[in-house]
């Protein structure tokens, strides 16, 4: 599954992962989109989750189930790719975004200090 982080503000953020069962997350922090000359994305691994865990169960240890903080440019829209592997039983896939910062962006009141939830979903 891949599209698009669009950062509501300049700062930092970090990215959490959870899946049932196998998981990664990769991201190009470094070629935000631009459609005049769309970039050539290179992605780097920021988090994966080895073993399945609960729906959106973020603060489980093991893996690298937390990326490091990623300097975004508010604005920007960065390619960011999940690729998830499922066994038997149940499945999931949750990518989680914290914003480093004591202030909330504007029109995102949800992300400070806290985590904001989004589910990535194959529609095929």
């Amino acid at each position: 599954m891949e599209g698009f982080f669009k950062a509501p503000a300049t700062g930092k953020f970090r990215f959490y992962i959870t899946c049932d069962d196998n998981c990664e997350l990769q991201f190009d922090a470094a070629n935000p989109y631009d459609a005049a000359t769309p970039p050539t994305y290179v992605y780097t691994k920021i988090a994966y989750r080895s073993g399945a865990v609960g729906f959106r169960d973020i603060h489980r240890t093991g893996s690298k189930t937390v990326s490091d903080w990623i300097d975004l440019v508010k604005d920007k829209r960065y390619s960011m790719q999940g690729k998830h592997i499922e066994g038997t039983g149940d499945d999931h896939m949750t990518v989680s975004v914290e914003f480093q910062n004591d202030t909330p962006p504007a029109n995102h009141p949800h992300i400070m200090k806290a985590e904001q939830k989004f589910e990535l979903v194959n529609t095929d």
